[in-house]
């Protein structure tokens, strides 16, 4: 059997920002009928902190009984209250107690654990030792995965239902999914983040997906979802070399072209600029970038305040240049709390031009 899974909506008292919730949902939804899945689990966050009327949910889900689409949900650290009491609609299941789920005598039964404030993932897990076997179980939950390098939700600092290498080394499952982190990403080969079906503000950056797991090998798919917006961040670096517009030019066709966007998807693209380095035009360096993103709807005004003014120097343009050559040229992996790539060039250029 496969089963969709999203997490992260975070539906509020904005009906403006929840229609974009709901037009995502519907494209996860209408991408179930084409694969012919008709369970969604939502792992974690489907309501935010403080929203208690559930009614406009339940409306979407009714719309959805006819087709036998099922929503099944795990509370997330926003929505740690929700149990089954609080809806009607036969096609929602609320899990707010650790369970062991096997849909149809699948292969793999999938361990679903709500979110707990004071424990972690491994104290939950506990419960269900008797119930699960090394290697032929799925984990879905919400919360932090404890690696060296694993991602941070920036919106909400701290370790929220924690799940260590122990835990993972003691029960052995076959795979992991997770909610809590909104941006989409696979942190190995065994732990996945869904991220959230939408981005929910200007840093939440990209296309968005959903996942569908197939619980006879635990094989993980992700799909594109068609969301009403997607939001991108553009970092410029700034150089006052001899032809500093084409320099411009060919930084925004390398950003463009990494966003790989079809047309329509152009249409939806929400933008941030921001500029940094040097320059001796820096009213120029505007010109062009508006030229530049010209067919990009701006989230906001360009940011130019980190670019510095510099007279043109040869000798210094070309170290400047080399230098961010050689940067370029190393492998650099993000890691929580380090400088990413060009934050590292800035502080290189300041050293070359000797201003800040």
């Amino acid at each position: 059997m496969r089963i969709a899974i999203t997490a992260d909506m975070h539906l509020k008292k904005d009906e403006e920002e929840n229609n974009k919730k709901y037009n995502a949902l519907h494209s996860i939804i209408k991408k179930m009928f084409e694969q012919q899945i008709n369970k969604l689990i939502i792992a974690g966050d489907l309501f935010d902190k403080g929203f208690t009327n559930y009614n406009e949910f339940e409306v979407f889900c009714r719309g959805y009984k006819d087709k036998n689409i099922e929503f099944h949900i795990i509370p997330g650290n926003h929505d740690y209250e929700l149990n089954q009491n609080a809806f009607t609609e036969n096609n929602i299941y609320i899990y707010d107690k650790p369970v062991v789920k096997r849909f149809d005598n699948s292969k793999y039964p999938l361990v679903l654990i709500p979110y707990s404030e004071k424990r972690n993932m491994g104290d939950e897990l506990t419960l269900l030792r008797d119930e699960i076997e090394k290697n032929k179980w799925i984990l879905i939950s919400h919360g932090d995965w404890l690696g060296a390098k694993g991602e941070q939700n920036i919106l909400e600092p701290g370790i929220y239902m924690p799940l260590t290498q122990r835990t993972l080394d003691n029960y052995k499952p076959k795979c992991v999914i997770l909610g809590h982190i909104h941006r989409p990403s696979n942190i190995n080969k065994l732990i996945t983040y869904c991220g959230s079906p939408v981005g929910l503000d200007i840093t939440e950056t990209g296309k968005r997906r959903f996942l569908v797991i197939d619980t006879e090998n635990a094989d993980i798919k992700p799909f594109n979802i068609d969301t009403d917006i997607i939001y991108y961040i553009a970092d410029l670096i700034i150089l006052p070399i001899e032809n500093e517009e084409k320099y411009i030019k060919d930084q925004i066709s390398d950003i463009i072209k990494n966003w790989d966007l079809s047309e329509e998807e152009k249409k939806k693209a929400r933008i941030r600029i921001n500029v940094s380095g040097y320059s001796a035009n820096k009213a120029g360096v505007k010109e062009w970038i508006e030229a530049g993103f010209k067919n990009f709807q701006k989230n906001d005004d360009i940011d130019m305040d980190n670019v510095n003014i510099a007279e043109s120097d040869l000798d210094l343009n070309e170290i400047s240049h080399r230098v961010i050559e050689y940067i370029k040229g190393e492998t650099w992996e993000e890691i929580q709390n380090e400088p990413d790539i060009n934050s590292i060039i800035i502080k290189a250029l300041e050293t070359v031009y000797g201003v800040k």
